[in-house]
């Protein structure tokens, strides 16, 4: 019999490798921002998934908020998490990088192999797949939107396209991805203006505004925030 309590993305790799990490680290300044970040993923809980209404499950609100964290360590979240992040990586010594990337991919690694294939995920497996990105590898990336939930419809309302429909499509396509029932490859997009059946279409990405690298190294290496403004290309 399954483990119900793995019926859900199980985070916990990861948040024990951060627990794990700054204890070792020993640097305050990271222990505050590792602290803050939680609090973002609380944050996400609270407003996405209603973890303060009791008729909502809040240990899987959690898993979801982690699973947005899980994304947004990888350069494709929300600016909210991604920024948390990048607070993240500012307090941690620039010789310290390597270490918690390799401390965050093996977590990472440890999650999905934990999470049963029969649970649904907020991400396709083009984007789960993709390392965690340090501020030398840079941020300038989409911010994908999940396969069901607010963000998705609002996302779609504003594409001109049926919330409702979309997230149902949205969450059979991901539900035959898992099971290895097709392959999206890496290119994904969603195809508008298709009438009958014609496949050919507008595409547009399955993404939200794109902010170019708020990253800057110094001379002496360590990161610096830099101003942008959306949509700057």
């Amino acid at each position: 019999m399954v483990n119900q309590q793995l019926q859900r993305f199980h985070f916990e790799p990861v948040e024990v490798a951060l627990d794990h990490f700054m204890e070792e680290l020993e640097d305050p300044a990271a222990t505050r921002a590792l602290r803050k970040l939680k609090f973002a993923v609380l944050g996400t809980a609270w407003t996405d998934f209603r973890i303060w209404d009791p008729d909502v499950d809040s240990e899987q609100a959690m898993a979801w908020a982690w699973e947005d964290l899980a994304i947004a360590l990888s350069g494709f979240g929300e600016t909210m998490l991604t920024g948390a992040v990048m607070a993240l990586w500012t307090a941690v010594p620039r010789a310290s990088w390597d270490e918690l990337k390799e401390w965050l991919d093996l977590a990472l690694a440890k999650a999905e192999a934990a999470t049963p294939v029969s649970v649904a995920r907020r991400y396709l497996h083009t984007y789960r797949k993709q390392g965690v990105r340090t501020p030398a590898d840079g941020f300038d990336l989409p911010c994908i939107v999940p396969t069901q939930g607010p963000r998705l419809k609002e996302w779609a309302a504003k594409s001109d396209l049926d919330p409702d429909e979309l997230e149902l499509q949205m969450i059979r396509i991901e539900e035959y991805e898992r099971l290895g029932l097709i392959d999206l490859g890496d290119d994904v997009s969603v195809l508008t203006n298709v009438s009958g059946g014609d496949l050919a279409g507008d595409s547009i990405p399955l993404a939200e505004r794109v902010v170019k690298n708020p990253f800057a190294l110094d001379k002496s290496g360590r990161p610096a925030l830099r101003v942008v403004t959306w949509g700057e290309e």
